[in-house]
């Protein structure tokens, strides 16, 4: 998903504005939500080394072998947080490409393209885009875009 957004805000790639900018090299356009999604994929990676790894004598010397179990868990618990929010970037870049081409949008790709933009509506402008990202993060596992 980081990649493809990458590639969405690249001109090369694209043919459209780099970054989606409404006016390059004057506004950011959606660059800082790139930025964003590399974080999240930075910190599902450190988060990705066995748990096992950590492993600490407990209990007066007694208990040598802790599963860190719960410590998995709750770091796989994050990384699926963090993955809604590069799907979740990736589903509002995706969002303003298609509003940049010319050619229609598929038939198939309409109803997606509307739920996408009922959470998040088309912003040309360089504006914060957390908040669409967080209102993306807890419907994604739902399943809605499937």
């Amino acid at each position: 998903s980081e990649r493809r957004i990458a590639k969405l805000l690249d001109p090369v790639t694209t043919g459209l504005t780099a970054f989606l900018a409404a006016d390059p090299g004057l506004n950011s356009g959606l660059m800082i939500l790139q930025y964003a999604a590399a974080a999240s994929v930075a910190e599902i990676r450190a988060r990705i080394g066995p748990a096992t790894a950590t492993n600490i004598v407990v209990s007066a010397q007694q208990e040598d072998h802790v599963s860190m179990g719960a410590t998995a868990s709750w770091m796989l618990l994050q990384s699926i947080d963090n993955c809604a929010a590069v799907v979740g970037a990736e589903m509002i870049t995706a969002s303003e490409a298609m509003s940049h081409r010319s050619e229609d949008v598929g038939p198939n790709l309409i109803s997606h393209l509307q739920m996408i933009r009922d959470v998040v509506p088309l912003n040309p402008s360089d504006s914060r885009r957390d908040e669409g990202i967080a209102a993306l993060v807890p419907i994604i596992p739902e399943g809605r875009f499937i």
